[in-house]
C-alpha cells in the first residue's frame, strides 16, 4: 500500500520548470533589485545603486562562453545570500 502512495505522490509532484537563460538573468535581476531595495533607505541612493547594477548586468549582456556565465550567475548569487543574511 505504502508503494502506491508514494507512485501516485510522485506522479501528482510538479516536476520544477526549465527556465530559458534570458529568464534565469530577468529574475536574478529582479531578485538583486528587490534585496537592493531592502537595504537602501534613501530613494535617490537606490536610484543610484539600481543604475550601477544595470549597468553592471548589461556589462556582461552577450557573454557566449558557457562557463563565465555559469560563474557570473554563481557570484550575482552568492552576493545576493550575502546581504540577506546580514
Amino acid at each position: 500500500m505504502n508503494a502506491v502512495i508514494t507512485a501516485a505522490a510522485n506522479q501528482a509532484r510538479q516536476k520544477p520548470v526549465k527556465l530559458s537563460h534570458n529568464q534565469e538573468v530577468a529574475r536574478l535581476y529582479r531578485k538583486s533589485l528587490k534585496t537592493l531595495s531592502s537595504w537602501v533607505i534613501d530613494r535617490d541612493i537606490f536610484l543610484e545603486e539600481a543604475t550601477n547594477l544595470r549597468s553592471r548586468f548589461d556589462s556582461e549582456r552577450g557573454c557566449s562562453n558557457a562557463k563565465a556565465v555559469r560563474l557570473l550567475k554563481v557570484r550575482v548569487i552568492d552576493a545576493i545570500e550575502m546581504l540577506e543574511r546580514v
